[in-house]
């Protein structure tokens, strides 16, 4: 088990509720799906049953939504540009390499739970 994911279990709920809080400004209504969000697909990794709950789900309809509103700011910010320069622009904003440093910003790899090896 990763250090990330001993930290992670070690959590009390309320500890873990209130880091979410600090992360997003107000208390989850159902931190179950912070939970969730957070348990990487290598976390259980001998629990290959179909339907185990890792974040997969979650960060398919996420990257769906960053994406729609990044290109509608996008759209609206440049009414002139056309759809190539649009496009660029968005899959530079929304690339792993911005996305993991935002995630880094908000404290979200402490909170990780994983089993990432190196």
């Amino acid at each position: 088990m990763s250090r990330l994911s001993q930290v992670f279990l070690s959590f009390k709920p309320s500890r873990f509720k209130n880091e979410i809080k600090g992360i997003i400004g107000y208390w989850p209504k159902d931190i179950s799906l912070y939970k969730l969000a957070l348990r990487h697909s290598s976390a259980y990794p001998f629990r290959k049953k179909k339907g185990e709950r890792n974040n997969e789900r979650l960060e398919y309809l996420g990257d769906a939504v960053i994406d729609l509103v990044v290109a509608e700011a996008l759209f609206y910010r440049f009414p002139t540009e056309d759809e190539g320069f649009l496009t660029k622009l968005r899959s530079k904003l929304v690339s792993r390499n911005n996305l993991n440093r935002v995630a880094d910003e908000l404290g979200l790899p402490n909170l990780l739970v994983a089993n990432l090896k190196g």
